[in-house]
């Protein structure tokens, strides 16, 4: 599995995960970006 550098933000009750992907090397399914992105477990 590769190793992907990001960070998980929160501001206003909004929540993010930023990923620097400049090179275009990373591919996520729907069903993985839903999982980072789920507020408890991501």
């Amino acid at each position: 599995m590769k190793k992907i550098k990001f960070s998980k933000l929160n501001g206003q009750g909004n929540d993010f995960v930023i990923i620097d992907d400049t090179s275009s090397s990373i591919n996520f399914s729907k069903d993985q970006i839903a999982k980072m992105c789920h507020r408890n477990f991501g």
